[in-house]
This record gives C-alpha cells, sequence and structure tokens, in this order.
C-alpha cells in the first residue's frame, strides 16, 4: 500500500477503519476515505476485467453485472465525501444517516459476493 499511496503517513495506513465500520456519524478523515475509494476502484477493474473475458455461466455473469452496480454505486459515495472532506477545515467527514443508508443497501450485497471485504 505504501507504494500505491506513498503521501499518506504510514501510520495512517497501519490503523486503517474497515470499510464495514461505515455508519451514520462515523467521522473518516479524507485520507481513510480515499484508501476506501481506490480499493473499489480497484475493486470495479477486476469485476470489469471478469466481465469482459467473457465466457461466465449465466449466473455467474448476472452476478458480475449487480456486483458492477453496486461497486460503482460506493465508488461514486465515496468520492462524494472525499470531496466533503476537502472543503472541511479538518479534512474529515461524518457520515451522514442517507449516506450511511445508502453505503449498507450497496455494501451488503458485495459483501456477501466477496466476503474479504
Amino acid at each position: 500500500m505504501r507504494r500505491v499511496l506513498p503521501t499518506i503517513p504510514q501510520s495512517r495506513l497501519k490503523n486503517q477503519p474497515r470499510l464495514e465500520q461505515v455508519g451514520t456519524g462515523v467521522k473518516f478523515h479524507q485520507e481513510e476515505v480515499f484508501i476506501f475509494h481506490s480499493t473499489l476502484t480497484e475493486l470495479q477493474n477486476i469485476i470489469d476485467k471478469s466481465i469482459r473475458r467473457g465466457g461466465l455461466p449465466s449466473d455467474l455473469f448476472t452476478s458480475l453485472q449487480a456486483a458492477r452496480e453496486h461497486n460503482l454505486s460506493l465508488v461514486e459515495l465515496f468520492y462524494k465525501l472525499i470531496l466533503q472532506a476537502e472543503y472541511s477545515q479538518d479534512k474529515s467527514v461524518v457520515i451522514s444517516p442517507e449516506d450511511s443508508r445508502l453505503f449498507a443497501r450497496h455494501f451488503h450485497f458485495l459483501r456477501a459476493i466477496f466476503p474479504f471485504l
């Protein structure tokens, strides 16, 4: 991770919260949100590559298509949160109830397919 995100302090990388901790009222620093965004962007690349490769059973293809949509929604959410944090004095953002609900709807679907999240 240090090579991928060289401007983020090592201490932040070692203590990075997990995606499952995102919820109403939880405060994240912009760097933490950026790491979530980067992780989900990489997952999007993996999903897209799998779909493009083809030859998948129809049920797996359908699941990956749905995963692509859910993941993209989370990528967009975290991008929005990065921008919100940029304009706050301490470069942090507090998760709103609306963002928490949106996150939960998409994250739980992805977690069922990708339990490592």
